[in-house]
């Protein structure tokens, strides 16, 4: 039994929220995806935590890893499309230099996204990951959302970037 299961909410970006704060995440940098929307709305009322938007995607993958040097907690947050266009930061900066990154990214062009235009994420996206040696993993449930606590600690001892996939059905419901 999930540990954490009193205190879920009907709204998922509130849990994804509890769970950030579990995690002791003090900086997220993001770019909005209107998946993420009511996470970064949330994001900008936490005190505990400062919110940082950027420009591109990029931009948070910086902000984030220099962060980390001054003994920050940071996380970045994206959509697919974005992750998919700064894997060389995340290669030649984090990866290169060990440096620890929880990236929360909507699950584009997955099964439950009816969008035409983003199936190229959906076909190559965690392909492209797994080649860099990118750990990523599926946060489509409440148990999964209670598991970010882990994947943060898991991030750090791995010394590289871990993606979280948020699902559609998760953050916006049943698809229609």
């Amino acid at each position: 039994m999930d540990p954490h299961a009193e205190n879920q909410s009907a709204e998922p970006a509130d849990d994804i929220l509890a769970a950030l704060r579990r995690c002791g995440v003090s900086l997220a940098a993001s770019l909005p995806d209107d998946w993420v929307t009511p996470l970064l709305r949330r994001l900008d009322r936490e005190p505990g935590i400062r919110h940082v938007p950027v420009a591109r995607e990029a931009e948070a993958v910086a902000v984030a890893s220099g962060a980390f040097f001054t003994g920050a907690r940071p996380l970045a947050i994206m959509g697919a499309t974005g992750l998919f266009t700064c894997l060389g930061e995340l290669a030649t900066l984090n990866l290169r230099h060990q440096i620890p990154l929880l990236i929360l990214a909507s699950e584009r062009g997955s099964r439950d996204d009816h969008r035409i235009y983003q199936e190229v994420q959906g076909r190559r996206l965690k392909e492209v990951l797994a080649s860099l040696d990118f750990p990523h993993f599926r946060i489509a449930t409440a148990a999964d959302v209670a598991e970010l606590p882990d994947a943060y600690t898991w991030c750090r001892i791995q010394k590289r970037p871990v993606v979280g996939f948020l699902t559609r059905k998760l953050l916006k419901g049943a698809t229609t």
